[in-house]
């Protein structure tokens, strides 16, 4: 029996791919779901974005050719549905429902958050890197970092959110571990 090996991009697909079945039919069996949508929608950014800050975290401004950039591009897609459930279904696109609802600071967090990552993304893919790209990315990480785990550690109600939330911080230290061995092994 011959053992079967994903290639990363596979990999990648899968996961946005399995988030967005576990959102649209996850949905179907709660009580509420537009609610249940904007709950489970969240899963695979905090997989796809947390793998790719994992990768940031490990290998700093040096990641082309990583898988990187696929995580990062794939979360910031899985964000974006995220927040039209979210916007969408749970505020239907009124932004003082969302304040009224989050509050002036989640809000303008979220769309901060999503300014700076598109921004990341789009520079990502400029084949000569701008000088503020590697600030872009360490600000946008940072953020990603801080609202990841106040999302599912801090306000996450469903253990899935909570699991993914402790999930993050151990490969977010492995990655900070693999990193500062490399540096004293002098390789980075």
């Amino acid at each position: 029996m011959r053992l079967v090996v994903f290639r990363e991009p596979v990999l990648m697909l899968a996961t946005l791919s399995a988030g967005l079945v576990v959102t649209v039919f996850g949905g179907l069996a709660a009580e509420d779901a537009t609610h249940a949508r904007a709950v489970y929608s969240i899963w695979p950014v905090l997989l796809l974005g947390g793998i790719a800050v994992a990768r940031f975290i490990r290998l700093g401004p040096s990641m082309e050719g990583t898988g990187w950039l696929g995580w990062w591009s794939l979360g910031l897609i899985a964000y974006l549905i995220h927040l039209l459930f979210a916007f969408g279904g749970v505020y239907d696109f009124d932004p003082r429902a969302v304040i009224a609802g989050q509050g002036l600071f989640t809000a303008a967090v979220n769309v901060l958050l999503l300014v700076l990552w598109l921004l990341s993304v789009i520079a990502a893919f400029i084949p000569s890197e701008p000088p503020w790209e590697r600030g872009l990315n360490i600000v946008t990480a940072a953020l990603f970092i801080a609202t990841a785990l106040t999302s599912s550690l801090v306000f996450g109600h469903h253990p899935v959110s909570n699991a993914l939330g402790v999930l993050l911080v151990v490969i977010w230290l492995v990655a900070l571990w693999r990193r500062l061995g490399r540096a004293e092994a002098g390789l980075g």
